[in-house]
């Protein structure tokens, strides 16, 4: 009876494991503006052996994907997007995961052989060089893609960005203060303005979380 038991307890806790290394996977596919841009998933193959689990996706999310490495090809369907392909590489390994991937509708940073373009920028209410020897920078982050870049800033406020385009969340740093945090849309069209960037009166606050 104990070695029943014994068993028992070894097949329960194996199948547990089981059940909690499978995940979702959603697809969300936009243009630069954030706005969803139909696409369907042509392939979803697990990179170590080779396993095409695309049957599991409905539109653009699928469940029971078990964790792994995978290697994607998305395929777009609406009339501008024909024959576009977004491809890449996930990691999957938490209970639900969110890849949002950006549609080539999307303007280009580059165009032609003009080279990248300038924005300038200035930076109210710097805090004073005297209250802290760190330097401020500036790091600018794709909302709708995995793209970051930073900008280094002046001591008298003044910076200079290059070759954006589309939306941007733009934080001012230095060292482990945030000193603002303002959203940023570089549009290709239209007369260039000086970029003026307005910091709050103190850093903004910190919301600490704890884990379990």
């Amino acid at each position: 009876m104990k070695t029943a038991f014994v068993v028992v307890c070894v097949a329960t806790l194996v199948s547990s494991s089981a059940v909690a290394q499978r995940a979702t996977v959603i697809f969300h596919v936009v243009d630069e503006s954030g706005r969803t841009i139909p696409f369907r998933v042509d392939s979803f193959v697990q990179s170590e052996r080779k396993l095409e689990l695309r049957s599991h996706f409905t539109d653009l999310r699928a469940t029971d994907i078990p964790h792994g490495i995978y290697e994607y090809v998305l395929v777009g369907t609406a009339p501008l997007t024909l024959g576009e392909t977004k491809s890449g590489r996930i990691q999957v390994w938490l209970p639900e995961n969110l890849v949002v991937v950006q549609s080539d509708l999307a303007n280009h940073p580059y165009r032609g052989d003009a080279g990248p373009s300038l924005i300038r920028g200035r930076i109210e209410h710097l805090p004073s060089a005297s209250s802290s020897s760190e330097p401020v920078w500036i790091r600018l982050n794709a909302i709708y893609r995995d793209e970051s870049s930073d900008v280094p800033v002046d001591p008298n406020g003044e910076f200079r960005i290059y070759g954006l385009l589309g939306r941007y969340l733009l934080t001012v740093i230095r060292a482990d203060e945030v000193l603002g945090v303002q959203q940023v849309w570089f549009e290709e069209d239209g007369q260039q303005q000086p970029l003026v960037i307005s910091l709050p009166d103190a850093p903004l606050p910190v919301l600490t979380v704890h884990k379990r």
